[in-house]
C-alpha cells in the first residue's frame, strides 16, 4: 500500500496544524559535554558555526548536514577510525543511546561506509543514526518518537490509506514502560482498528524514508526537518492526554457522519 498524492497534502496540513506546539528552542537541546567532545572529534570551528544559529531547531538541522559531510570525507580518505569515532558520538553522545555496544556501533559504522540500506527493526533506532551519515536528504533516523507521531498525524489527517509504523523498543516512559504511556492508551490493536494496516518490519525504513521525502516536498522543507518535526511531535502526542484525545474525537465524528449517525 502506498499514500495517495491527496494523502500526502493531507499529512503535510495536519504536520502544519501542530506546528505551533512545537517548542523548537526547548527540543534538541544539545548537552554542552556532548558538543565539547565533538570539537574534539572535529574541529572548534566546526562546533563554531554550528552555534552561529539562533535555536537549537536550525544547529540540529545543520549538525545533520554538516555531520555528514565531515563523516563523508573521513571515510573518502580513509580515516576510519575518526569517521567510527563520529558515528559513535552520533548514536551515543547526541543520539543518546547509551546503553550500545560497541561491537554493535561497529556493525552500523561497516554497513554505512559499504552503503548497505538494509535496515534489520531490531537495530532501527541505533542503524538510522549511523545511516543517516551517508545522505541526510535521503536517509533520515527512525525511531520511537517519530513512529509515535506517524501513526497519530495519519489519524489527524484522516488519510485514505493507513500505515501502521511500529514502535521501536525505548526508555521514554511517556511511550513505553508506564501503565499510561501511549502504547497503553493507544497500543497496536486500537489503530488496526482505525483501519490502520500494520507495515512489514523488513519494509518499514524504506517507506518511512520514500514517505518522508513526498512530504518534505509538498511542505518546501527537508526531509530532515520532517523528521525533526514528527519527533518533537511526539511529546505532545505522548505527554498532552488532550490533544490525542482532540484527535480521536474528530476520527469518531468522522466514522458517526460516514455511518449516518448523529
Amino acid at each position: 500500500m502506498k499514500h495517495t498524492g491527496r494523502d500526502v497534502e493531507k499529512l503535510a496540513a495536519a504536520l502544519n496544524r501542530f506546528g505551533d506546539r512545537l517548542n523548537k528552542d526547548v527540543l534538541w537541546r544539545e548537552q554542552k559535554a556532548a558538543y565539547k567532545s565533538l570539537a574534539s572529534l572535529t574541529s572548534y570551528d566546526f562546533v563554531a558555526e554550528l552555534n552561529e544559529e539562533k535555536d537549537n531547531w536550525r544547529r540540529n538541522v545543520k549538525l545533520r548536514y554538516h555531520l555528514s559531510e565531515h563523516w563523508k570525507n573521513l571515510v573518502k580518505q580513509d580515516k576510519l577510525n575518526d569517521a567510527l569515532a563520529v558515528t559513535r558520538w552520533k548514536i551515543k553522545n547526541w543520539g543518546g543511546i547509551k546503553n550500545i555496544s560497541d561491537a554493535t556501533i561497529g556493525e552500523h559504522f561497516a554497513d554505512a561506509v559499504y552503503k548497505k540500506h538494509f535496515l534489520p527493526f531490531e537495530h532501527i533506532s541505533s542503524k538510522s543514526k549511523a545511516l543517516a551519515l551517508i545522505e541526510p536528504e535521503k536517509l533520515q533516523i527512525y525511531d520511537a518518537r517519530v513512529a509515535v507521531s506517524l501513526n497519530v498525524i495519519q489519524l489527524a489527517a484522516d488519510t485514505e490509506v493507513r500505515l501502521y509504523f511500529a514502535i521501536p523498543s525505548t526508555q521514554i516512559r511517556s511511550i513505553q514502560h508506564n501503565e499510561d504511556c501511549f502504547q497503553a492508551r493507544l497500543p497496536q490493536a486500537a489503530f488496526e482498528e482505525l483501519d490502520f494496516v500494520p507495515v512489514p518490519l523488513e519494509d518499514i525504513y524504506s517507506i518511512y524514508t520514500q514517505l518522508l521525502l513526498r512530504v518534505a516536498r509538498d511542505m518546501q522543507l527537508s526531509p530532515v526537518e520532517v523528521e525533526m518535526w514528527l519527533f518533537g511531535l511526539a511529546f505532545e502526542f505522548s505527554e498532552a492526554p488532550e490533544t490525542l484525545s482532540e484527535i480521536l474525537g474528530e476520527e469518531r465524528q468522522r466514522r458517526r457522519l460516514r455511518n449516518g449517525l448523529n
